[in-house]
């Protein structure tokens, strides 16, 4: 079985092998080996338009096998519907990837949706695999341990703890919401694909938590209190954690879960996990805030920006450690200097542009004016 990845289910070896052996059969590697008359029912066939009669509302295609296939456009227009394709245009010459049934009568019939069926839920297997793909899901209904949601036409299963950044107050809420979510698992045995919105979330909260700012203030939603924590979710990604000290121990009683507060974050060196404030943030995030929003990674080098003073604290062979005006210390790459490494001293005085600033582990790189 070429997916494997089990991470929500359990199994039995002797069941695992069975489900192979049909994982096998459902979706073959290879279906060349169909000739003619040996095409059989609920194969997945490529196939060339050879006629269109609108009239009759039918399409004849043709396998490479020479095998003729006959298509209901009314039925697939209605199959196609439920993929969110409101026409279907087929034209003659047109390569395209049938579902194959034989008929008592020993012709064949084609279907297109299911065509599409089978591209896409390929598509899916392979995303369980490779990791890479993002897909939007619209959520139908609550069933138990969580959601059934719609994927293009596909049916597959969120599970509630995997459909959001933190535990889910009211699931009812949740019906009719749009997720952009990843492929958890192929379950074989209930045939239907595991979905995960936390899986989609691990994979950008790192660039995401890089867009937020010291400066702002933002509005979120308390979604859990412990001991001397207060769990705080704003944007349906990201998790805030207000740690009271001792002193403020006493105040935890003012909040419960759903209510909203407004805070300032001041740490995202975990994005998974970000420190967050009632308070303003001190002066030295203020200050990185205010240079990483002049950074040439935020303005573009092609914007003229704000120039800095500095002062060589330390040179390395890799390039020049520099102290701003502002306090803060940041790394020119020699690479980034005017001049080579040998016609630089500590202590020297000169001036640059930010390049970036790293607000998750509060490195500054610079580039010499």
């Amino acid at each position: 079985m070429r997916n494997k990845n089990y991470t929500s289910f359990e199994y039995e070896e002797q069941e695992r092998e069975k489900m192979n052996r049909l994982y096998d059969i459902t979706f073959p590697e290879d279906t060349g080996n169909f000739v003619g008359k040996d095409i059989e029912s609920n194969t997945s066939v490529d196939a060339r338009v050879i006629k269109v009669d609108n009239e009759k509302e039918i399409v004849i295609a043709e396998t490479r096998y020479g095998q003729s296939i006959v298509i209901d456009l009314k039925k697939e227009r209605k199959g196609m519907k439920r993929f969110g394709h409101s026409e279907l245009n087929i034209n003659p010459g047109d390569s395209i990837e049938l579902v194959v049934y034989k008929e008592k009568n020993g012709n064949f019939s084609g279907s297109v949706s299911a065509g599409y069926e089978k591209i896409l839920k390929r598509e899916l297997h392979r995303s369980v695999k490779e990791e890479n793909c993002a897909f939007h899901v619209k959520v139908t209904s609550v069933c138990n341990g969580g959601f059934m949601v719609d994927l293009s036409g596909i049916v597959c299963f969120l599970p509630g703890s995997l459909a959001a950044a933190n535990r889910i107050m009211n699931f009812a809420d949740y019906i009719g919401k749009e997720l952009t979510v990843m492929t958890e698992i192929y379950d074989q045995k209930r045939d239907i694909f595991v979905v995960s919105f936390k899986k989609y979330l691990k994979k950008i909260i790192d660039s995401k938590a890089q867009e937020l700012s010291f400066s702002n203030k933002y509005e979120g939603t308390v979604t859990g209190v412990s001991g001397n924590i207060v769990f705080v979710e704003w944007d349906e990604i990201f998790t805030g954690i207000i740690n009271f000290d001792e002193s403020e121990i006493s105040k935890i009683s003012d909040y419960k879960s759903g209510d909203k507060v407004s805070f300032y974050v001041i740490d995202i060196k975990n994005p998974q996990r970000i420190a967050i404030s009632l308070t303003e943030p001190n002066h030295k995030m203020k200050s990185l805030q205010d240079l990483k929003d002049s950074s040439l990674e935020k303005v573009g080098e092609d914007t003229e920006t704000q120039s800095y003073k500095a002062e060589i604290t330390k040179l390395k062979t890799f390039g020049a450690f520099v102290k701003l005006e502002n306090g803060l210390n940041g790394l020119i790459e020699k690479e980034k200097l005017r001049f080579s490494m040998d016609q630089y001293e500590v202590g020297q005085s000169l001036e640059c542009f930010i390049s970036s600033v790293d607000l998750s582990n509060l490195k500054i790189q610079l580039v010499e004016k």
